[in-house]
């Protein structure tokens, strides 16, 4: 396992002593396939040396594994509808919006 953050100083888990944000973190670190975490250390790492040619090749290698996840690119769904530049509050998403967040929907300020 790679170090991310702080919260790896602290594994395993001890008890409520560790916030349950970085449980939840390191789970969501887990299921990340190799190759967009490779590319995310990168990315990273150019950033330190400073090298803009580096930057760029290790950014474009996580756009490219996240395309190959689905996360980016055309949109793989049809379910007909064109909401992709919109809040989703102000969509036919909004009940589900509610129902999975729990915050109430509504219009935005100036919406």
């Amino acid at each position: 396992m790679h170090k991310f953050d702080e919260m790896y100083e602290q594994l395993p888990y001890a008890g409520a002593a560790i916030r349950q944000h970085y449980k939840r973190y390191d789970q969501w670190l887990a299921k990340q396939p190799g190759e967009v975490m490779r590319a995310r250390r990168e990315v990273k790492e150019s950033l330190r040396s400073s090298d803009a040619k580096r930057l760029a090749a290790a950014r474009a290698s996580v756009d490219a594994a996240k395309i190959a996840l689905g996360e980016r690119g055309p949109v793989w769904w049809d379910d007909g509808t064109e909401f992709d530049r919109h809040v989703v509050t102000n969509t036919p998403y909004a009940d589900w919006y509610v129902i999975s967040t729990g915050r109430r929907a509504g219009r935005l300020a100036g919406g």
